[in-house]
């Protein structure tokens, strides 16, 4: 693996971030959405966890391969600094408040976390890159997906044995291990008390982990062979929103589910019916928990020649209503590229999503008059 630290590199990429960003898209919007902006962020984005929002939702920060965290003022959509931080690993994330960064070291099996205001900025050349905060020892398995803690003081693993491990950030101490089932675990979510954890299976089981005690309870969440890609919960923490995709399905309308759960019940409140066959990566609860959103690709083929094809997932993000579980409004259909990572803003007045492309897209929500509530 070629770790590219070159200080002239750094600079490169806070100029192009610099010339690209606050590209306005000029589709049709629908009547919600006030604004959409797309930063070109990255010339290569760290993957699927690579932004957060500021508390007071008025600056964004992204990561890139390369080890760069930049700060974003959302009012003017432009880049205000970048900072060099260190190799993030494969499977970065942000805590909630973008104060922390955290990313696996593929050689050493460590996590490490880094705070962004230590970071250094990148104005003028040099080599010395941020050292970590914390390093956590993680050598069981390859980790799939890491995940911060709503309070930021305790972070989770899942690995390709199935196994999730809870950290105590400050103290490096395991509050939580389970047993290795030998079926991979590809997305977690810690509850908005950071008491419980939800995490989905490639076997289309869900379980609820009860972090004081270990204490689990499982239920059939998907139907087997199907792999669990997105979990969230709601700000009330009694709702549960999973993604699954079950590639042994010959029906393209059956392989990508979409489900809300009463957690009291374990079972589920209703399916998310998905308006075409999209593969779901991410999910998220507006903050007032009304609304849930969603970032996929549509599943695409195309013949190159006479017994070739190409496949590709082309961009979706669309907006669903939690109460009556409908469709409310497609942001955005057939980009050119997948949308891996989704966040509303804590007031939820914005919608940040993240693509291949190290593209971030930004929607403004429009304000609802009394009236019209």
């Amino acid at each position: 693996m070629i770790r590219i630290r070159m200080s002239n590199l750094l600079v490169f990429c806070f100029l192009v971030a610099s010339l690209c960003s606050g590209v306005v898209a000029q589709e049709k919007l629908p009547d919600s959405v006030g604004r959409h902006v797309v930063l070109k962020a990255h010339a290569a984005h760290a993957g699927d966890s690579g932004f957060a929002f500021s508390p007071k939702g008025d600056k964004l920060v992204s990561l890139s391969l390369y080890g760069t965290v930049t700060q974003w003022d959302i009012a003017d959509s432009k880049p205000e600094a970048t900072f060099a931080v260190g190799w993030p690993g494969w499977i970065p994330c942000f805590s909630h408040d973008g104060q922390l960064l955290a990313g696996l070291d593929d050689d050493t099996h460590q996590i490490l976390i880094w705070s962004t205001s230590d970071a250094k900025p990148i104005e003028t050349p040099h080599t010395g890159l941020t050292k970590p905060r914390h390093v956590l020892d993680c050598d069981a398995g390859a980790v799939y997906v890491l995940a911060f803690s709503p309070n930021s003081r305790m972070i989770a693993a899942a690995n390709a044995l199935g196994a999730v491990t809870v950290w105590n950030i400050e103290t490096g101490k395991q509050l939580v291990s389970t047993d290795v089932t030998n079926t991979p675990v590809y997305a977690i979510a810690f509850s908005p008390n950071s008491q419980n954890q939800a995490f989905g299976r490639g076997d289309g089981k869900i379980v609820l982990l009860t972090i004081l005690d270990g204490t689990e309870t499982k239920f059939e969440g998907h139907s087997p062979g199907s792999m669990i890609t997105a979990i969230a919960y709601s700000p009330d923490g009694a709702l549960l929103a999973t993604s699954a995709s079950n590639f042994q399905e010959e029906d393209d309308e059956e392989r990508c589910r979409l489900k809300l759960w009463q957690l009291v019940a374990s079972k589920a409140r209703y399916e998310l019916r998905l308006r075409r066959p999209s593969f779901v990566y991410s999910v998220a609860f507006s903050p007032d928990g009304n609304t849930l959103a969603t970032s996929g690709g549509i599943p695409v083929t195309k013949a190159t020649g006479p017994n070739s094809y190409e496949s590709r997932h082309l961009g979706v993000v669309q907006l669903w209503d939690v109460k009556s579980g409908q469709l409310k409004d497609s942001l955005i259909d057939w980009y050119p590229d997948p949308f891996n990572k989704i966040a509303f803003s804590p007031d939820g007045k914005m919608l940040a999503a993240g693509c291949d492309s190290g593209d971030m897209h930004l929607w403004s929500f429009r304000e609802v008059d009394d009236d019209r509530k």
